[in-house]
């Protein structure tokens, strides 16, 4: 009878064990990589549970520690204020009964229970603040690696709400003027909307996004970025 060849034995069983070796290290690859994709949908999901609302102080009610605004869609909203809000003007904390009738704010809120609580109310950005916040985090974006996708999406998507008060502002203007100023407005508006929307489906592929075609996923994105940061510098400048 003939007996295995003891080379191709011990081949075997060192492939064996290399491999038990590796498969723990795998399944903890693979555990994390899975952790980190559960993180970043909670996270996620907690961010889509609060709304961002902007709009005209319609009451305030320091006693009840209420205040209610009117958006530009007419609808009324009202949030109640506790300890946890962050009350601005100017960028400064200031008391609930400081907010007038009539004052432009954006109100960040949840809603639990039927309630609508605050978590911040503040006047809106100037111009020249949002720009200089949109451009640093973008740039700080531009560094990010794959393994910090869900930090980089983060960033983007804080600086797309910035653009959002920018947008925000040019509609107010865009009532207030006529004729070609006006035209020229809403033109600006429909470009802006239109490039950031653009940029919103570029940053959701980052979330399924692999180590593979990252690079690809974010030279698209940052171009995009780009153009659209010099589309909004070009807005601002011209409707100053």
């Amino acid at each position: 009878m003939r007996h295995p060849n003891r080379s191709w034995v011990r081949t075997l069983l060192a492939g064996a064990a290399l491999t038990a070796f590796a498969l723990p290290g795998l399944a903890a690859d693979d555990e994390k990589k899975a952790d980190a994709t559960k993180k970043a949908d909670a996270e996620k999901k907690a961010v889509d549970k609060l709304v961002t609302v902007r709009g005209r102080v319609v009451r305030v009610e320091p006693g009840q520690r209420q205040l209610t605004l009117r958006t530009r869609q007419g609808k009324d909203v009202t949030v109640s204020i506790d300890d946890r809000t962050s009350l601005q003007q100017d960028e400064k904390q200031v008391p609930l009964a400081q907010f007038r009738e009539g004052d432009r704010v954006r109100v960040v809120y949840d809603t639990k229970d039927g309630k609508n609580r605050a978590l911040s109310v503040r006047n809106p950005m100037l111009g020249l603040t949002i720009l200089q916040g949109l451009k640093q985090g973008l740039e700080l974006a531009r560094g990010y690696t794959f393994q910090q996708r869900a930090e980089y999406q983060k960033k983007l998507e804080a600086a797309l709400r910035g653009l959002d008060e920018e947008i925000d502002n040019l509609e107010d203007k865009a009532d207030q003027a006529a004729g070609d100023a006006r035209q020229r407005l809403n033109e600006d508006l429909k470009d802006l909307r239109q490039r950031r929307k653009q940029v919103q489906e570029k940053i959701d592929k980052v979330r399924e996004a692999s180590s593979e075609n990252w690079d690809q996923v974010k030279s698209a994105l940052d171009t995009a970025i780009n153009e659209l940061q010099k589309r909004v510098e070009r807005s601002h400048s011209q409707n100053r």
